[in-house]
């Protein structure tokens, strides 16, 4: 969960320089008209990107991956999404469970099944598929690694290249929400009303 007090806050943007404004190009989506990509399906809220901004040479490493992760991901937006908030939940990390569930109710899924992503594969309301999205993520936070069982049930619904996004998405989202948590990273006034609809507790 977000520190109470931040230990580095998001760069301003009248301290965006040459390099700052380098790194932040490779997270523009492609005819976007912003970081945001211009299509409604992010918050308006700068903070995640700018807190990296702070160290440009990190950033400009880190965006190309979460920019091809959050655009040009083979999975399905939905699932994908299920993958992220699942993680959000488990490090419960107020910022990227916000940010995504805004992202998520866009790609379909419910204010339902957001609720329902706290009890995990547990919830018997998930249709195998998502059950299998949520065992995915709890074994790769439990041993790093997918048992056979749980890899040879997705491999009825996802290609290899699709598995593998599963995995890496999984990975990655869960790093970005350690240093949210670990910088203190906090929830301006609209990710607050998501938390408050939203919240992450059972």
């Amino acid at each position: 969960m977000a520190r109470h007090n931040p230990r580095i806050t998001p760069l301003p943007m009248s301290e965006w320089g040459d390099k700052e404004k380098e790194a932040l190009s490779v997270f523009v989506k492609p005819g976007g008209k912003s970081v945001q990509g211009g299509d409604g399906n992010k918050s308006k809220d700068m903070s995640a990107l700018a807190i990296f901004l702070n160290h440009p040479g990190l950033a400009k490493a880190i965006f190309p991956l979460t920019r091809h992760l959050l655009y040009d991901n083979l999975l399905p937006g939905r699932d994908r999404e299920l993958l992220v908030l699942r993680v959000a939940w488990l490090r419960q990390s107020d910022y990227e469970w916000t940010q995504h569930v805004i992202i998520a109710r866009n790609k379909g899924v419910t204010d339902e099944e957001i609720r329902r992503v706290g009890h995990g594969e547990v919830s018997p309301d998930w249709s195998a598929r998502d059950k299998l999205l949520m065992r995915a993520v709890g074994e790769l936070f439990e041993s790093a690694c997918l048992s056979d069982a749980t890899w040879g049930g997705l491999e009825e619904y996802y290609s290899e290249q699709e598995l593998m996004e599963v995995v890496i998405t999984v990975g990655a989202y869960d790093l970005i929400a350690m240093a949210f948590n670990s910088f203190g990273l906090q929830t301006g006034e609209e990710l607050k009303a998501v938390l408050a609809q939203f919240p992450l507790t059972d």
